[in-house]
């Protein structure tokens, strides 16, 4: 019966890069929600704040 050899003791098991996908679909959504709330931010500061009821 052959042996079993597990994937990492393969020779070409670390010639490609993690998958990054989900990450820089994180980090864009991050980045576009922080602009948002800043452009709201920088809008109330320059009406003067939340007017008062």
């Amino acid at each position: 019966m052959a042996e079993y050899r597990r994937p990492s003791d393969d020779e070409h098991d670390d010639d490609h890069e993690p998958p990054r996908g989900a990450l820089m679909i994180t980090l864009g959504f991050l980045l576009a929600l922080s602009i948002l709330w800043m452009q709201v931010y920088l809008t109330l500061l320059n009406n003067g704040g939340i007017p008062a009821s």
